[in-house]
């Protein structure tokens, strides 16, 4: 009461108005509030409203942005709904369309659904859901498409391409099958689709997420099948449009190639794809090119050839970060794994732990298990150095990491069990540590229904170690003879 009969009541009914319409706002300036409110005055009430201590703070010294105390902002809010609650809505909208002008998407989304506009929403993650594909932004996608109700997305072809793509990355392929289907079942294309869209386009879309999903199932046949038809459907569009997918299906072609020891067509396929991404400006697809070659350097045994290849992969990150003045990219971090692993093969440390760190710092918050990856090799360096303390703490930073999301479970339960491997050889307090190993080869096969072919050997190669440690030779030189 103190707070509406002192300090609200005294105001012009304008600059009531407008304190009751700008509550909706986390942080604001004079041209989001002029948006909203209509009032073009907006920065002259704010600088009032400041030199009268109104619960009202500049966010930065130029005081462009504030904010309001969050209860005065309650307040606010709570008064606007008693005596304003029909115009709510369409303030919702005014601040969404702000944001969208000026490419803030999630920002955009997130005021259009406070509105319950779910059309205008999924209208906006429409056009840019691709965009985020492209960024390797895979996570902040999927939280984005989270909010929306799950028929919100039908009709919408480029949607569903995105979500297919969400889901594959997440290792749901189910999901990922299904959500291609629906943008299949969008053709033939209505005259009103967008003039970037095109049948063809969606055939090679739906056909490149099935290769992927195929490829991570272990399904090569398949894989090399749907690779295949993506490309043909890409090669009806123009060179300039199929330029910007084809280097995405020669990345999957060449991880195909490279499980089926295809080497010479895998090298080739890798090269194309580099230049394809370069060209047109594929950020993710140039660092996942550049890290497939490196990866089939490293499993063919050529160390110099593949730190040569990193190399000129972050010389072009370099200059990639000096164009866009941006510093930290998550697919980064992809690269940045694969050249630590063969800087840990040649016995380089100070290149594995400056590598494997960058890795862990930039995908900290968009991939969990690229994340756990890195951290993996910083914990195989700790025991190099016979840091054991700080081995112990990684291996838990890990578990912690991977808690909320595992898209790799098996993958991961690998490495885990390496780690496992590592301590109990240092007589560290691993609690049941044989019985977690054995549970693990118990559980691997129903874990491990479909291998993905790409990760076959790495993870044959810890199972043996296991074995070793467990005191069953016999059974891990069997394994080791195959490999």
């Amino acid at each position: 009461y103190y707070l509406s009969d002192q300090l609200l009541q005294p105001r012009p009914s304008h600059t009531h108005i407008f304190l009751l319409q700008t509550s909706i706002f986390y942080l604001f300036n004079a041209s989001l509030c002029t948006a909203v409110t209509g009032q073009k005055n907006s920065q002259a009430i704010l600088h009032t409203l400041e030199s009268a201590n109104l619960f009202l703070f500049p966010l930065d010294e130029k005081r462009e942005w504030y904010r309001y105390h969050h209860l005065f902002a309650d307040l606010l809010r709570q008064r606007l709904q008693r005596r304003q609650l029909e115009i709510i809505p369409e303030l919702y909208r005014r601040a969404s369309q702000w944001y969208a002008d000026r490419g803030e998407v999630e920002t955009a989304v997130h005021y259009a659904l406070a509105g319950d506009d779910v059309v205008a929403a999924t209208r906006l993650l429409d056009e840019v859901a691709a965009d985020f594909i492209k960024g390797s932004e895979v996570m902040k996608l999927h939280k984005l498409l989270a909010r929306l109700p799950a028929a919100a997305a039908d009709g919408y072809p480029r949607l569903n391409l995105a979500q297919g793509w969400v889901a594959m990355f997440l290792y749901q392929f189910d999901l990922a099958e299904k959500y291609v289907s629906q943008a299949e079942a969008c053709l033939p294309l209505p005259a009103e689709s967008a003039p970037d869209l095109s049948e063809a386009l969606v055939c090679a879309q739906v056909a490149t997420v099935r290769a992927y999903s195929a490829n991570r199932q272990g399904q090569l046949t398949d894989a090399l099948t749907y690779s295949n038809d993506a490309l043909a459907w890409l090669n009806k569009l123009p060179d300039e449009t199929a330029s910007q997918y084809r280097g995405t299906v020669l990345i999957n072609l060449g991880q195909i190639q490279t499980a089926l020891d295809e080497v010479a067509q895998a090298r080739m396929s890798y090269q194309q794809a580099i230049t394809d991404n370069k060209a047109s400006g594929r950020f993710f697809g140039v660092m996942t090119s550049y890290s497939g070659m490196i990866n089939l350097q490293h499993r063919c045994g050529k160390l110099a050839e593949a730190k040569i290849t990193g190399q000129h992969g972050l010389v072009w990150l370099k200059q990639w970060q000096k164009q866009h003045s941006q510093i930290d990219f998550p697919a980064e971090g992809e690269l940045r794994w694969e050249i630590g692993a063969v800087c840990y093969e040649k016995n380089e440390l100070s290149d594995v732990q400056k590598h494997m760190q960058r890795g862990a710092d930039v995908c900290r918050y968009s991939s969990p298990s690229r994340l756990a990856r890195c951290l993996h090799y910083l914990f195989l360096l700790a025991i190099a150095r016979d840091e054991v303390d700080a081995a112990v703490q990684i291996h838990q930073q890990i578990d912690s990491a991977l808690s909320d999301l595992s898209p790799i479970p098996w993958l991961d339960a690998a490495f885990r069990s390496e780690r496992i491997v590592c301590l109990s050889r240092l007589k560290t307090a691993v609690p049941q540590w044989k019985e977690v190993l054995h549970q693990w080869l118990v559980t691997l096969d129903s874990m491990y229904t479909t291998p993905y072919k790409f990760h076959e050997r790495l993870v044959n190669l810890i199972i043996a170690r296991v074995l070793a440690a467990l005191e069953r030779p016999e059974a891990a030189l069997d394994i080791l003879d195959q490999l």
